[in-house]
C-alpha cells in the first residue's frame, strides 16, 4: 500500500464491513481519504487479515444477504406465476 500509512478505519467503514458490504467500506475509505480504489482496496484488506473476527462476520453477513436475495427472487417468481396463470385460464 503506498499512501495508506496515515489512514485509520473510520467507524462507517467498520460499520459496513459488520453489515457484510466490503465495496461500501473501501468506497468510504476512498472518500475520507483520497486514497485512490487499489490502495482504500488494500487498506480494507489489510485491516480484515489482521481483524479476523470483522473478516469472519463479513463472511457469514455476505452469505446471509445473498440467501435473502434468493428469497426474494422466488418469492417474486411465484407472485408473477400466481397472477399470469389466473389470467390464462
Amino acid at each position: 500500500m503506498r499512501n495508506g500509512a496515515d489512514v485509520e478505519m473510520s467507524v462507517d467503514a467498520i460499520a459496513a464491513l459488520e453489515k457484510g458490504s466490503k465495496i461500501e467500506a473501501i468506497k468510504i475509505i476512498r472518500e475520507s481519504s483520497g486514497l485512490g480504489l487499489k490502495d482504500s482496496k488494500e487498506f480494507v484488506e489489510h485491516y480484515l487479515a489482521n481483524n479476523p473476527q470483522v473478516n469472519q462476520r463479513l463472511k457469514d453477513n455476505s452469505r446471509s444477504g445473498g440467501a435473502f436475495f434468493l428469497v426474494l427472487i422466488v418469492m417474486f417468481c411465484g407472485i408473477i406465476y400466481m397472477l399470469y396463470s389466473k389470467h390464462v385460464f
